[in-house]
């Protein structure tokens, strides 16, 4: 039944001037859908979202630094107090400027691979001042770097197919633990290797890609089996 929508009473679908208070009804079409009249794909709406301004990044780069001044001013401050000199803050406080690093590169570098690079540039400078301080240089040739380097190529190729890629779904999901699983057995062959044991593989790695292997096929399964006649968006939208 409709209802007015001055007054909010409901009235008689045919009804031209509401009983209450004679406000004029708006005019209802009733007439049924016709077959093959509603259409046979499901709607789907596109938002544009507005690209932020540079005074907007610049305010959000602000309120970053303001909230990140909280931590440093109080790591500082309570190193300074108990040993008189900077000792065991100039970690957290390198992670802190590093954090506003990354922050800043993500809202001002817009190319996807620029902002990769900016990335494992600020993680491996971060690491070596990490090793320089304390002495360990070695260990960031031996440790650090090959392993950050292996995280960042993993990555990057599960970036780059799910850029390549027709259809984005469970796809990604398996790509994503096929990365996950890779970057387990080859870090598990780099321990080896600095420990100078002979076996390269441990039973830790191996026990992680056959959980994770399997999975991300299923997921694979799952997409190009079904993937042409779901909608994965109405389905975890339900």
């Amino acid at each position: 039944m409709p209802y007015c929508p001055h007054c909010g009473v409901e009235v008689d679908p045919d009804t031209q001037t509401c009983p209450l208070c004679k406000t004029p009804l708006p005019s209802i079409d009733t007439k049924p859908i016709g077959f093959g009249e509603y259409p046979d794909r499901e709607h789907k709406l596109h938002y544009q979202r507005r690209k932020f301004t540079n005074r907007e990044r610049f305010s959000a780069l602000h309120f970053i630094l303001f909230v990140l001044l909280i931590p440093f001013t109080v790591t500082l401050s309570t190193d300074l107090l108990l040993h008189g000199e900077i000792t065991w803050s100039i970690f957290p406080i390198i992670s802190l400027l590093g954090a506003f690093a990354i922050c800043a590169c993500s809202l001002f570098v817009r190319n996807v691979w620029k902002l990769l690079s900016s990335y494992l540039l600020i993680v491996v400078v971060i690491a070596l001042l990490f090793h320089m301080i304390t002495g360990t240089l070695g260990s960031f040739l031996r440790w650090s770097l090959p392993i950050t380097l292996v995280a960042t190529a993993v990555t990057v190729v599960a970036i780059i197919y799910g850029a390549k890629a027709k259809s984005r779904g469970f796809n990604i999901a398996g790509v994503s633990l096929w990365a996950v699983a890779l970057f387990c057995l080859i870090l598990d062959a780099i321990i080896s290797i600095n420990r100078g044991t002979p076996q390269k593989i441990h039973g830790w790695s191996v026990i992680t890609g056959s959980a994770l292997f399997p999975l991300g096929a299923l997921f694979f399964y799952v997409h190009y089996r079904f993937g042409g006649r779901i909608s994965f968006k109405r389905f975890f939208n339900a």
